[in-house]
């Protein structure tokens, strides 16, 4: 009987012993289903693993293909970049030297202090312990603001520690090999001959606006001719280790040395008109500042072009300190304005040039037409006033540009009294013949336009005619404009284009011309004869009436003083201007002095442009002597 048999006749009398035998055969059937059941699920598992082995190793050929095969040249160039290195090699900046040889700036080393991440913090996540301990060992060697340096820390793994440090700071750094984060990088740095009475007209170098680490020129020479001195950067590929360890050479290209530059600038007449303008500035209570030019107009080389007030182009170099910086920038005097070039004024009587011209040129006047002066004219119920109250009486043309009579120019520029007039129209033509309100094409940065009034942007009066026909109200111009303007008639018809540079790696540059033969020769004459009047007794002039017998050289000029509305006091002040040329045939020399607040054209603009002629005129006679 099986178990089967038992469990369907369960009520039959059932024997122990087979009972035990049934027992013990259920339970071998249970344990046999048992083993089977874990048979199975060991397989599964061992599917499973096989599956997993066999997945894993598919997407890792996978992976090698995609970095052997499909992607090998960009990885390839990922893992070249993780040990080659490439550093730029800075070329030297062109040296600088005036027109005699004299070099007014040159290279020396400047130690940059930077620390390189790289060699010091844990990657993995970020852990600058032992880059900050590198900091404080330096701080006890040379005084840097630790708190300052750190917050530069996750913008670039190259931190700039200190901008300039000695060369015996560099050493002692240099051999301490606990500092491995730290670098010395040694870099050409400008250092100018005269801090001061050049600054206008060399500017300095400095860190980019635009392009990071880079240097370049910021102001005058340094930035306009930028691209010639610059050069042109190599580089130094290398094998390095993980810490940027130098370990082998892998390619090198030298740099190009830029350009070497020759000024037209002479430095000894350079260096006296800037401290003949200092002198006169400081002494002026009122004065903001000036401008003296002196310019051969025979090519349009500037000999001098002195600024004040200044600034210190050494210290801009390497670098004021924030509070010295702050006060230069807070001065209401403008020391970093090129007034030569940038500056903007009123050109006062000097301008009568191109008024008288005109005049003359469209036949409103002939030169021995006269009118008679009472000291102002009225019209309707204003009253224009000459600047000499009781008048000149009499007025022809000669007298008028002698004395800077005012009374002639109303009367002329407008047709008063029923005569031809020139108009502001006739003024404004005029003026832009002899290049007001463009540019000069000087060889520095920021020139200034100026502006040349056309009465049509405004409503326009009889009034605004006669101040723009001496040289006021809206018409505004640059000292360089003036200069160009005295250098026309210097020339004998003919203004160049003003340049400071004069030769370029020995290549000399060209002479270009700016403004010719505009006048009928009859007039430009009977103009240029009536400027050496104003140098002789009679004019305006009056510190240049014994030029000829001092010099023998004839000379010739124009005073100017121009008004204008002063916001520093709310009153009525003047600009003091000359320009004038020597000798009267042939200029060789043309000065124009501007004074900003600075008084009057006759006493205080003249006597400065007096003394620099007698510097040039003195300076070249001993230089003869020497020769002979």
């Amino acid at each position: 009987m099986d178990l089967s048999d038992l469990i369907k006749h369960s009520s039959t009398k059932i024997n122990i012993k087979k009972l035990k035998l049934g027992f013990k055969e259920l339970g071998n059937i249970l344990v046999l289903k048992e083993n089977n059941l874990a048979d199975k699920s060991s397989n599964r598992y061992l599917k499973l693993i096989f599956l997993t082995f066999i997945l894993s190793l598919s997407i890792f050929a996978i992976r090698i293909f995609d970095l052997q095969v499909r992607n090998s040249d960009i990885y390839s160039k990922l893992a070249q970049n993780n040990f080659l290195r490439n550093e730029v090699i800075v070329p030297f900046r062109g040296l600088i030297s005036d027109r005699n040889g004299e070099y007014l700036v040159k290279n020396v080393p400047k130690y940059v202090l930077n620390q390189n991440l790289s060699k010091c913090m844990i990657k993995k996540d970020k852990n600058y312990d032992r880059c900050l301990l590198e900091l404080e060992k330096l701080s006890k060697i040379i005084s840097i603001d630790v708190t300052k340096i750190r917050e530069k820390y996750d913008t670039s793994e190259l931190i700039s520690v200190k901008g300039d440090i000695t060369k015996e700071e560099a050493v002692l750094i240099g051999s301490n090999f606990e500092l491995k984060s730290i670098e010395i990088t040694i870099l050409p740095q400008r250092e100018y001959t005269f801090s001061e009475s050049y600054s206008h007209i060399l500017g300095y170098v400095g860190l980019s606006d635009t392009k990071i680490g880079v240097y370049e020129g910021k102001q005058g020479i340094e930035s306009f001719y930028n691209s010639y001195l610059s050069g042109v950067p190599g580089s130094d590929v290398y094998k390095s280790d993980s810490l940027n360890n130098k370990l082998d050479e892998y390619s090198q290209i030298s740099p190009i040395n830029g350009k070497n530059i020759v000024l037209t600038i002479d430095s000894t007449l350079q260096n006296y008109a800037y401290e003949l303008l200092r002198e006169k500035i400081i002494s002026k209570p009122n004065a903001v500042g000036g401008v003296i030019i002196a310019q051969d107009p025979r090519n349009g080389e500037i000999l001098a072009l002195a600024n004040y007030p200044s600034f210190d182009v050494n210290k801009m170099t390497k670098g004021y300190s924030e509070k010295e910086f702050e006060e230069l920038i807070s001065k209401t005097n403008s020391p970093f304005l090129n007034r030569a070039v940038s500056g903007l004024y009123p050109p006062g009587s000097v301008f009568k040039l191109v008024t008288g011209s005109a005049i003359l040129e469209e036949g409103v006047a002939k030169p021995q037409d006269s009118i008679f002066d009472p000291g102002y004219l009225i019209v309707g119920n204003n009253r224009y006033n000459n600047w000499k109250q009781d008048g000149h009486g009499v007025v022809d043309f000669n007298k008028a540009m002698r004395v800077s009579n005012d009374t002639y120019y109303y009367i002329y520029s407008s047709g008063y009294g029923g005569l031809k007039p020139l108009g502001i129209s006739g003024i404004s033509r005029w003026a832009e013949k002899f290049n007001f309100g463009s540019l000069t094409g000087v060889d520095l940065p920021s020139e200034s336009r100026g502006f040349v009034p056309d009465g049509k942007y405004k409503d326009w009066f009889l009034g605004d005619t006669f101040i723009t026909a001496i040289g006021q109200g809206d018409l505004l111009s640059t000292p360089i404009q003036v200069s160009t303007l005295t250098s026309y008639f210097a020339n004998n018809q003919k203004a160049f284009v003003p340049k400071v540079v004069k030769e370029i790696d020995n290549f000399q540059k060209k002479d270009k011309v700016l403004i010719e033969n505009l006048l009928n020769q009859e007039n430009f004459e009977t103009v240029k004869k009536s400027l050496e009047d104003v140098n002789l007794p009679g004019g305006t002039a009056y510190p240049f009436f014994d030029f000829k017998n001092v010099h023998n050289i004839r000379s010739a000029g124009k005073t100017g003083t121009s008004e204008y509305l002063d916001s520093r006091f709310g009153e009525v002040l003047t600009h003091a201007w000359y320009s004038g040329f020597a000798p009267y045939e042939q200029g060789e020399i043309v000065v124009t002095v501007f004074l900003e607040s600075g008084g009057s054209g006759s006493a205080d603009a003249a006597p400065l442009a007096r003394k620099v002629m007698d510097f040039y005129f003195n300076s070249k006679n001993m230089k003869k002597k020497e020769t002979q």
